[in-house]
This record gives C-alpha cells, sequence and structure tokens, in this order.
C-alpha cells in the first residue's frame, strides 16, 4: 500500500513539474516575441493652417509673418483689426501710401495733412491697428509738410518748418509713431508750452524745440550749457 502511494505522488509530482515547465516556456516565448517586435509608431497628421480672408478679398494664413494691407480702406478696417488678432506670429503690415492729393504743399494743417488720405484712413484707424498687433511693424508712408515719413521712422525733423497750428498736425500723428525716438522743430513757431506738453506726452521720445528769452536771444532745448558771452547769438 505505501509503495502505491509513494507511486502516485511521484506521478502527481512529475505532472505537476511538466505543467510549469510548460506554463515558463510559453512565457518566455511570448516575451522574447514581444521584445523582438518593434513598438508601433505612432503617426501624428499635422492639423491644417487656419485661413483668414481679409475685408479686401486676401486670403492669409494664420502664421505669416508679413502682410499687404495697401489697398484697405477706412469702412474695412474694424474688420481687419479683428483678423490681425488671430495672426499671432504676424511681424510686417504694409499699410501702403497716401493717395496724391495734387502739387506737394510746402506747408501743412490738420485738416490738410493729418487725416491719411489712403482710401480713407484716418490716423485713429491705424492706430487701432498697432493695438491689434502690438509687436507688429505697421509701414505707412505718408507727407506733412511737405516731408515725407513712414510710421517706422525713428526721427522726425521739422526743423525751421513753420507751422501755425501750435504744433495740431504733429500730435495727431506721433501715436503713430512708435519707433520715434528724436523729434526736431527747432523754429517751428509753436510755443514752448505746447512743446513742452508734447514732451511729457512722450517721455520716451526726445523732443527738441527753440527757447527765446531776453532781447531775441534764444537757445535750443538740447544745448547743454548756455556761455553769458552768447547770449546775442542764436544757438
Amino acid at each position: 500500500m505505501k509503495n502505491r502511494i509513494a507511486a502516485r505522488q511521484a506521478g502527481l509530482l512529475l505532472l505537476l513539474t511538466v505543467f510549469l515547465n510548460a506554463c515558463g516556456a510559453g512565457k518566455q516565448e511570448q516575451t522574447a516575441k514581444t521584445a523582438a517586435e518593434p513598438m508601433p509608431v505612432p503617426v501624428i497628421t499635422a492639423a491644417p493652417l487656419q485661413e483668414i480672408t481679409f475685408p479686401d478679398g486676401s486670403v492669409h494664413k494664420t502664421l505669416e509673418r508679413r502682410v499687404d494691407l495697401s489697398a484697405l480702406s477706412h469702412e474695412e478696417v474694424p474688420a481687419a483689426v479683428e483678423a490681425l488678432k488671430q495672426m499671432p506670429k504676424l511681424r510686417y503690415i504694409n499699410l501702403g501710401t497716401e493717395d496724391d492729393t495734387g502739387p506737394e504743399k510746402e506747408r501743412g494743417s490738420a485738416e490738410e495733412s493729418v487725416e491719411g488720405k489712403n482710401r480713407g484712413l484716418t490716423w485713429e484707424d491705424i492706430r487701432a491697428m498697432q493695438e491689434a498687433c502690438p509687436e507688429s511693424d505697421f509701414d505707412y508712408q505718408f507727407t506733412l509738410f511737405g516731408k515725407k515719413f513712414s510710421t517706422l521712422d525713428t526721427e522726425m525733423n521739422f526743423h525751421h518748418v513753420t507751422m501755425d497750428d501750435q504744433g495740431a498736425a504733429v500730435r495727431e500723428v506721433l501715436p503713430c509713431m512708435t519707433k520715434c525716438e528724436l523729434l526736431d522743430m527747432d523754429f517751428s513757431g509753436v510755443s514752448s508750452e505746447h512743446m513742452a506738453e508734447i514732451r511729457d506726452a512722450y517721455p520716451q521720445m526726445k523732443v527738441v524745440w527753440r527757447i527765446w528769452f531776453g532781447n531775441d536771444c534764444s537757445v535750443r532745448t538740447d544745448v547743454e550749457r548756455i556761455l553769458a558771452s552768447n547770449l546775442n547769438h542764436v544757438l
């Protein structure tokens, strides 16, 4: 009897060993197969770039860096402002040149020279677009008091340009001159009070004008030293 029980236990142990070995071999085979097969690479499909149609009919992708709006009209500015807000990479906008208004005038006025004649664009229109894209350069060519400028200029020189509007025309333009570092209005005829207001409104800009005192004596505001021996001379 004992021999039978021992033989039966030995048989069960042998069957258990064979089963465990078979399971282990299958697991190793599956592990080896998994290691041999490369992991599938996910396919990433780029989303199509969104396109924006501007009021003038031109179509631009949202990630473009340059846009030509030289045909934009005053009525189209509000829609253009909303379109510009959707172009985060935009860095340069061409706004063209004000239309010819006849022979070049030697003098200007707030009514004649300040209001952009380019498709009816006004300085308020240009400023609205600049505020919509503060990191972009807006290039608008215009003429003021017979001098040609761009809104990208770093200087505005009105030296010896007589103004009879106390600088009103210039003050209309200045908010759009975002890169201007020097405004020279020497001998412009604008009072010191009005010039001081311009200087205080644009502390980042060097504003120069002429101060008169004494018996027809005068000096530029950017002169660092005034010598008493030179009081009868224009400095």
